[in-house]
């Protein structure tokens, strides 16, 4: 009987890809340091700020004094490089960290892609240029309590969290654009009423 082929997701197969090279980039990049190293070891020449024979390399991540062949990486004029350890801690997490962008850039081509094939485009809501007591439902000239009063009376009813689960996306978008704009209206008024006359 023929062995079924397992199917898998697009997705799949480009983190398998961006894992892959990533590695592969990392790899070539090891395989650089430790030429460069052994060609190092091979030399054995001390700086020349240290005594000869006295060949103690200071690792700039964890300031340890080690001899050159417990460094991964040296700069011979100063005496300062990085120890096996800290280089590899800090490999993997360079490592990770390139995964992640390669992932994010992933994620967001993907997107793109699909808003491109359904047509749908995100568009910023429209700005309404409403005064802060207009906005607010006020007089120009509201005293501080009639503006906390009008503030609480529409946060309550527009506060994002107030918003019912049932409620479509441009409902509950609608409810956050409203509730930053009586935010807004509301510190306007204030720092008005509280400026020195």
């Amino acid at each position: 009987m023929p062995r079924q082929r397992q199917r898998r997701s697009s997705g799949d197969l480009v983190d398998e890809v961006v894992d892959t090279a990533v590695d592969a980039i990392f790899d070539r990049g090891r395989d650089v340091f430790e030429r460069w190293r052994d060609a190092q070891q091979s030399r054995q020449a001390a700086p020349a700020h240290l005594p000869s024979g006295s060949v103690e390399y200071t690792c700039a991540s964890c300031r340890g004094k080690k001899p050159l062949a417990e460094m991964e990486m040296v700069h011979p004029s100063n005496g300062f490089g990085m120890c096996k350890p800290c280089f590899g801690f800090v490999w993997e997490a360079g490592k990770e960290k390139a995964k992640q962008f390669a992932d994010m850039a992933r994620k967001t081509a993907g997107e793109a892609a699909r808003r491109a094939t359904t047509g749908t485009r995100r568009t910023a809501a429209p700005v309404d240029r409403k005064r802060p007591w207009e906005v607010l439902g006020i007089a120009a000239d509201a005293s501080v309590p009639e503006i906390k009063k009008a503030y609480r009376k529409l946060a309550m009813e527009w506060h994002p969290d107030h918003v019912p689960p049932q409620a479509s996306s441009a409902e509950k978008q609608e409810a956050h654009v409203r509730f930053q704009e009586i935010q807004r209206a509301r510190d306007v008024m204030m720092k008005v009423r509280s400026a020195p006359e």
